[in-house]
């Protein structure tokens, strides 16, 4: 199997592998849309490349410590600097980030919907949604600041980036699949994709183990030649993570430079 991966990488396809990096990088772009109408449910007024640039700026902090949590902490870091100093700062940057994993949730809802419709296990296709519900129990904390209408028309306003960003997961990991020659349904890419949304929650630099682990597990479960699945693992963790790192960098240094000095 695994001289016929290696085979299966040496053959990798320009065109469907260009075409899974426009789409990671289109969906860099969503989910700065999703960020920035989340922020503005709470009125903290950024713009767009701002919430883009925050949010790189958490793909960087997950690929170099502890996952997605490192990643939830250096946005909302950024979100309370973005307050200005308001007294209610951090409250503000936590129902954004409380309106953003509600938005995202949904979107992983209907990706769980596709794995569904593969006939995979409906407990692990649901599991990612404890994120969103995480999120639902937190905003009613949050309603004394801005108030419950405001928060779920914030919602409504990010979800929207949210479907984009995942239905531009998919179209990546399908262009990888191409690429490598192991063309995948719907409802597997959907399993793909949910694995590794499980996988980068664990408390390693980007995931790493974990993410490759919970996608072959799902790819195995799910029916992919193995082969085809250890290639296409390899191409979408080498494009995400090197991607993700070289543009979080990039994007933490402007937010750096870009930030109001202290005058002492």
């Amino acid at each position: 199997m695994i001289g016929a991966a290696l085979h299966a990488l040496g053959q990798v396809r320009a065109l469907p592998l260009a075409g899974a990096i426009a789409c990671y990088l289109l969906g860099v772009l969503a989910i700065g849309v999703r960020l920035r109408a989340a922020a503005h449910a709470v009125e903290l007024a950024i713009d767009y490349a701002k919430a883009t640039a925050i949010n790189l700026s958490g793909v960087l902090a997950s690929h170099l410590a502890f996952g997605g949590a490192a990643g939830e902490v250096a946005r909302g870091g950024w979100l309370v600097r973005a307050a200005h100093g308001r007294p209610d700062a951090g409250r503000r940057a936590l129902a954004a980030l409380a309106v953003d994993r509600v938005a995202d949730g949904l979107g992983i809802a209907a990706l769980a919907a596709c794995v569904c419709a593969a006939r995979a296990t409906v407990l692990v296709a649901l599991a990612p949604l404890v994120l969103a519900g995480a999120a639902l129990i937190a905003i009613p904390r949050m309603a004394p600041l801005v108030g419950i209408p405001r928060l779920l028309r914030g919602v409504r306003d990010a979800l929207p980036g949210a479907l984009a960003a995942w239905a531009l997961d998919l179209l990546r990991l399908h262009l990888v699949a191409v690429a490598v020659g192991t063309p995948l349904s719907l409802g597997v890419l959907g399993g793909l994709a949910l694995a590794a949304l499980v996988g980068g929650q664990a408390p390693t630099p980007g995931g790493i183990g974990a993410v490759e682990a919970a996608m072959g597990a799902a790819g195995t479960a799910l029916g992919v030649p193995g082969a085809g699945l250890v290639s296409i693992i390899v191409v979408d963790r080498a494009l995400s993570l090197v991607l993700g790192t070289a543009l979080g960098a990039l994007a933490s240094a402007q937010l750096v430079r870009s930030s109001p000095r202290r005058i002492v």
